[in-house]
């Protein structure tokens, strides 16, 4: 359907109904034919990025610019390059993103 947004079929309606009521995912609603969502996924490449700003907060706050943060590639989180760090991100924005942003760490 779009980004993170899929269709979830259920064997029966007492099954769907079971999901509905206990919660089984984060947002479940019966689908009433309605476009699907104009959300992609975005993996966002951060270059430059000083060494003691190269945490999970601060690829948070630079993925949360452009869409909905997701989460740092492995190599990112295992720290193993510091060329550049890779932010997945949920976003509703179909142009290239390709901006440069003053990220300001410490004051």
């Amino acid at each position: 359907m779009g980004g993170r947004f899929v269709i979830v079929t259920f064997p029966d309606e007492e099954m769907r109904n079971k999901a509905l009521e206990e919660k089984w995912f984060e947002e479940l609603k019966p689908w009433n034919g309605d476009q699907a969502k104009d959300e992609r996924l975005v993996w966002i490449a951060c270059y430059g990025m000083p060494l003691n700003a190269w945490n999970m907060p601060a690829f948070r706050s630079i993925g949360s610019i452009w869409g909905h943060f997701l989460e740092v590639d492995e190599e990112t989180l295992k720290e193993v390059s510091f060329d550049k760090g890779k932010v997945l991100i949920a976003t509703e924005n179909t142009s290239k993103i390709s901006d440069k942003i003053q990220f300001i760490v410490d004051g």
